[in-house]
């Protein structure tokens, strides 16, 4: 009983999700980003949510392994990443383009992309186009990515990662520690910066 109920959740939040791509029911909510420092917002991570048919808002933990497993994370991403991009464009164009915050620099956007889409040779053209077609300095944004993507990781996926580094969007590795981690990834990919899991930072003093 507990393994159909499971099956029949997934089958449910499979078709959710593809009704939800095919009617543009995929929402991206911005998480802050905050420079402690001075305590200015200077960006936002993008974080991909599903509003259901009845209304209901499905959190990442309610659909993204279904969508990995489906191979709808492409297009879930695909979609993310333009939304995304698209709203960083319409930020700058309301502060101007050259950041001027009281002197701040422009805000960046951070996108998390899945060990499936780091393997698609195409990536790259989608993230250049998406820049390119809402004028957003590749500077500006980064692309998220887990320890699991590069645990995947073959010939492919360190061509693609070169070619995203190559168009200057940065590049960091989200939930460092929690896997298999190693400093040798530091080495052997092109990662700019590094998001230590919460778990090690939690209850941690001045």
């Amino acid at each position: 009983a507990h393994l159909r109920a499971q099956a029949v959740r997934r089958h449910s939040v499979e078709q959710e999700l593809r009704s939800a791509l095919d009617e543009d029911r995929i929402e991206v909510h911005f998480q802050p980003v905050i420079r402690l420092a001075d305590a200015r917002v200077v960006g936002a991570e993008a974080l991909a949510r599903i509003r259901a048919s009845s209304g209901e808002l499905l959190q990442p933990a309610q659909f993204i392994d279904i969508a990995e497993d489906t191979g709808l994370i492409a297009d879930l991403g695909a979609r993310v990443l333009t939304i995304a991009v698209g709203r960083l464009a319409a930020w700058h164009g309301r502060i101007g383009t050259s950041g001027d915050r009281a002197g701040d620099e422009p805000l960046s956007m951070a996108v998390n992309v899945s060990a499936r889409q780091l393997s698609d040779p195409m990536f790259p053209r989608l993230v250049a186009s998406t820049l390119l077609d809402n004028g957003v300095d590749p500077t500006h944004v980064a692309l998220e990515f887990t320890e699991s993507a590069l645990i995947a990781a073959n010939p492919v996926t360190g061509s693609v990662l070169g070619e995203l580094t190559a168009l200057g969007v940065r590049m960091g590795l989200d939930d460092f520690g929690t896997g298999f981690s190693s400093l040798a990834y530091l080495k052997r990919f092109p990662i700019d910066f590094l998001k230590i899991d919460r778990s090690f930072v939690a209850g941690l003093r001045e």
